[in-house]
């Protein structure tokens, strides 16, 4: 009795390997879209509700990495500030609100968020750079650069308009 024909066709590359004719798709889903690929969410420390999205906790550990040892929580603090809080909210507030001005009646940053922030770097950093790699002026100092920059960011945004 004769075998039915194969209808699957394979190229002959050499003798010992065999190639299907047509290239296979790949089983992963390419995201087109940023809002897709960074879809997913992590939370920053299990026991706190507080979530990233996973491609900005992902450039921020690689930026800290990169930077200089002992400015590891000053990096990792500005990179997530912006994943944590809006642009909006970093430029229409007053910071953590360390050090208030007479007069200055914007709220400060969401004390809950900021604590956890502080406390995941410190841990980050502790696991990956060692003691002196943590300071918490460097992460005070990287949450009054960014919302500097924010209020920058913000005014041009306007301006343009």
């Amino acid at each position: 009795m004769a075998s039915p024909p194969s209808t699957t066709s394979f190229t002959t590359m050499s003798p010992q390997t065999t190639l299907p004719a047509t290239p296979r798709r790949s089983p992963r889903k390419h995201c087109t879209t940023p809002e897709a690929a960074d879809g997913h969410m992590t939370k920053l420390l299990a026991s706190y509700s507080l979530s990233v999205r996973r491609e900005s906790l992902r450039k921020a550990k690689e930026a800290a990495k990169k930077g200089n040892p002992s400015k590891m929580g000053f990096t990792m603090t500005a990179k997530l500030l912006p994943a944590i809080f809006t642009w909006e909210e970093l430029a229409s507030s007053r910071g953590q609100g360390l050090k208030s001005k007479e007069g200055d009646t914007r709220p400060v940053l969401d004390v809950s968020k900021m604590t956890i922030l502080k406390e995941y770097v410190a841990v980050w950093c502790q696991q990956n750079g060692g003691q002196g790699s943590y300071a918490e002026k460097d992460v005070n100092d990287a949450v009054t650069e960014q919302v500097s920059y924010a209020r920058k960011k913000m005014k041009s945004k306007t301006s343009k308009s």
